[in-house]
């Protein structure tokens, strides 16, 4: 490339270099002993400011981060008072899915209760942006229907990024796609080891929930299944 000469001086931090700044000239011996002075203070300054900027990056991102978390606390106490406060199992369901919704950005949230013996599951609560919806409160459909391919009856999420893309995602999610839902999670509902039911989410946007998110809904559906599980046995000793 024409260069006949070239210097790389070492970016430091506490002795460590962790970078460096390279420089070329078209001319031989263009570096002398007082450029050479010159450029080893470049290069300190750089890397001062270098480290500068990645302190400051840090410190934004471990502050974001435990704002993030504090928000992500005060949102799960706030879905256990709503939860204690609830008592019954529909007034339990409809509170949470209202709280998933604000929580996750969501356009609906809704929670279904399995019903193994009769093969089939029952909406208990849905919360949702738009007026009128077919997925409503009350529905009871076949587990087959809620969950094709048993993917949260054996315990696991279930997450189409967008329902427009090619594949069998179900009459359920085929219904909610048709009602505008792009992207559309479910989560298993799990208590002493069996699959109570499951939360789940749409989003308007395809892939609008990400690994954050899906870590909220699963915390939250950890916490709901268990108060569920306790409703359900008091309703049974009463």
């Amino acid at each position: 490339r024409g260069y006949a000469s070239s210097i790389a001086l070492p970016l430091k931090r506490n002795g460590n270099a962790f970078g460096a700044l390279n420089i070329y000239a078209s001319e031989a011996n263009a570096f002398d002993e007082n450029e050479i002075s010159f450029l080893e203070k470049v290069a300190g300054d750089l890397a001062y400011g270098v480290l500068s900027v990645r302190t400051r990056e840090a410190r934004e991102a471990a502050e974001t981060a435990l704002r993030r978390s504090a928000e992500r606390l005060s949102n799960l106490h706030r879905i256990d008072q709503s939860i204690l406060a609830a008592g019954s199992l529909e007034a339990i369901a409809q509170a949470a899915v209202a709280e998933v919704r604000r929580m996750t950005s969501a356009c609906r949230a809704g929670l279904v209760l399995f019903d193994p013996d009769a093969r089939e599951g029952v909406f208990m609560a849905v919360d949702m942006a738009a007026a009128r919806t077919s997925v409503g409160k009350g529905l009871r459909l076949p587990l087959a229907a809620l969950d094709p391919d048993g993917t949260v009856r054996r315990g696991e999420v279930y997450h189409v990024k967008d329902l427009a893309s090619p594949g069998k995602h179900g009459t359920l999610a085929e219904a909610l796609f048709d009602e505008g839902v792009r992207e559309y999670v479910r989560v298993p509902l799990m208590a002493e080891g069996s699959v109570l039911g499951a939360l789940s989410v749409g989003g308007e946007r395809p892939s609008s929930f990400g690994a954050e998110a899906i870590s909220i809904l699963r915390e939250v559906a950890d916490q709901l299944a268990v108060a569920l599980r306790q409703a359900q046995l008091h309703d049974q000793v009463r």
